[in-house]
C-alpha cells in the first residue's frame, strides 16, 4: 500500500518555561534600550534566554526592523523549547507552519498585519492554548487599511492581547514590525508555549468518503486529540478540495507508543484500507513527544 507523507508542524511538548532560566551570554546591558521603557522587560528576558538576542554585544536594535528569519527563529525556539536553531530547519518549519508564503525572502522585514497573520497561523497550527478576552475587537481609526486577509488575524491579536493599536487609535497595518514590538509579542506569547503538543498532519480528502481513522493506542503514555480536517492552502474555500487531517499528541508519561492510522470509508475493515500509516513516538521524562519513525 502507498504510504502517505506525514508532515509534522510542531515538535514541542511539556517543557519548563525558558523564560525562567537566564543564560549568561544574554546578560549584556544594551546601550540603546531605554530603562523602564514599554519594551525593556521583554528585551531583557528574551536576551537572557536567547530567544531573541541583541544584534551585537551592546546593541539590541529596538527600533530596527526585524527580519522574517529572526522572528521565525524566535517562534521556533519557543515551540521547541530550545535556545539554538538550525537555519534550514527553521525555514522549512516556517513555511510548513504558514508563517510566511512559501519561497519568501526570510532576510526581509514584514508588516504589522503580516505579523498578525504569522502569529494566527502559528497559534492554530501549533495548537497554542492562549487565553483570550473574548471581547468584541474594536475597530481602529485606520481599519479600512487592514487587508481583508488580515482582518480576522488582527482581531485575534486584540483578543489575545498580543498586538494592540497606538494611542491615536490606529493599528498602522503597513508599518514594518520592529524588534521592540517583536520582543513584546514574544514575551507575552512565551507562557502559552510551555505545553505544546506534537502535531501530525496527513493529507486527505473527506469529499471522497475516505477519512483517516485512529486505532487504539497506549492511553497511559499519550493523549491524542483529533483536530479534524483543515483545507490545504491551495484549495482553501474550494468545495471538495484536498485537506489535511490533523492530530495533536500530548505526552502523559515517559515511554513509547505507536499510532496506527488507516484511510477507510465508513464501515470498512482495516484490511480494506486504501492507505495506512504507523507512527512510533517517544515521550521523555519531561513529557516531550517526538516522532521516531513511520
Amino acid at each position: 500500500m502507498k504510504k502517505f507523507l506525514v508532515r509534522v508542524f510542531a515538535t514541542a511538548a511539556v517543557l519548563p518555561c525558558l523564560m525562567s532560566s537566564a543564560l549568561a551570554a544574554g546578560n549584556a546591558a544594551y546601550t540603546d534600550v531605554v530603562e523602564n521603557s514599554w519594551y525593556a522587560e521583554a528585551v531583557q528576558e528574551l536576551s537572557e534566554t536567547q530567544i531573541l538576542p541583541g544584534i551585537s554585544s551592546d546593541l539590541y536594535g529596538p527600533g530596527t526592523i526585524i527580519s522574517k528569519n529572526d522572528f521565525a527563529t524566535a517562534l521556533w525556539k519557543l515551540a521547541n523549547g530550545s535556545t539554538e536553531a538550525d537555519a534550514e530547519a527553521v525555514a522549512n518549519w516556517a513555511f510548513s507552519m504558514e508563517l510566511f508564503p512559501e519561497g519568501s525572502d526570510l532576510s526581509q522585514g514584514f508588516s504589522r498585519q503580516d505579523a498578525a497573520l504569522a502569529l494566527q497561523n502559528f497559534i492554530l497550527n501549533a495548537v497554542v492554548n492562549i487565553p483570550a478576552t473574548l471581547n468584541i475587537p474594536r475597530e481602529f481609526e485606520d481599519q479600512s487599511q487592514i487587508s481583508a486577509a488580515a482582518v480576522s488575524a488582527v482581531q485575534m491579536m486584540q483578543n489575545t492581547s498580543l498586538m494592540s493599536g497606538f494611542p491615536d487609535g490606529s493599528f498602522r497595518p503597513a508599518n514594518m514590525l520592529t524588534r521592540a514590538e517583536a520582543a513584546t509579542i514574544l514575551h507575552k506569547l512565551a507562557p502559552s508555549c510551555e505545553n505544546l503538543p506534537l502535531v501530525i498532519s496527513l493529507p486527505g480528502n473527506p469529499s471522497t468518503g475516505y477519512s483517516w481513522n485512529l486505532e487504539k493506542y497506549d492511553e497511559e503514555t499519550i493523549r491524542v486529540d483529533v483536530l479534524g480536517y483543515e483545507a490545504q492552502p491551495e484549495g482553501e474555500g474550494l468545495l471538495g478540495a484536498p485537506s489535511d487531517f490533523r492530530l495533536a499528541v500530548y505526552g502523559l508519561k515517559e515511554g513509547r507508543a505507536t499510532l496506527d492510522i488507516y484511510y477507510t470509508r465508513a464501515g470498512e475493515k482495516i484490511e480494506d484500507a486504501a492507505d495506512e500509516t504507523h507512527i512510533t513516538l517517544a515521550v521523555d521524562a519531561e513529557g516531550k513527544v517526538v516522532q521516531l519513525s513511520r
